[in-house]
């Protein structure tokens, strides 16, 4: 697995390999999580038992291409795979990543060093995050393996 950034004429900005397991996927995004003004990269790496063994995980680089923090989710499952969303769920001026891992059945929120916030059993995967009601605070919608949407007022 890799992390690739290309400019806008597809010339590498910047070229990460994974360390060991080198296997499942990943995808990265550019955010600014704690509002500074410098960009990082959010990753999110993924495995699975009968392919692609190894822990699920969460990162942040920097602009260099290191790793500044990461969050372990769950190992060896059937196939674990990431869903998140990044907001400032807690109105402190800096955003959360909410996100939920199927292989363990939680939702976690996150700060922007990876620590955990809260977190809590919940069956479904993170969807979005936004004020649905208009009460001026942040909901955490889930969509479960039945297809059903689940709204969460606050953990």
């Amino acid at each position: 697995m890799w992390l690739i950034v290309v400019d806008e004429l597809g010339n590498e900005e910047l070229s990460v390999k994974y360390p060991i397991p080198r296997n499942g996927r990943a995808w990265h995004f550019f955010v600014d999580l704690n509002h500074d003004e410098q960009m990082e990269i959010l990753g999110f790496e993924n495995h699975s038992t009968l392919y692609y063994p190894g822990t699920s995980q969460i990162h942040i680089f920097d602009q260099n291409g290191n790793v500044t923090h990461s969050f372990d989710g769950a190992s060896d499952d059937i196939w674990e795979h990431w869903e998140h969303a990044v907001s400032d769920i807690n109105s402190d001026g800096i955003d959360e990543i909410i996100a939920s891992n199927c292989g363990d059945n939680k939702v976690y929120i996150l700060n922007h060093n990876l620590s955990v916030l809260e977190s809590a059993p919940l069956d479904g995967n993170v969807q979005l995050v936004c004020d649905i009601n208009g009460d001026s605070s942040n909901e955490i919608v889930l969509l479960d393996d039945r297809g059903n949407l689940k709204v969460f007022p606050n953990f």
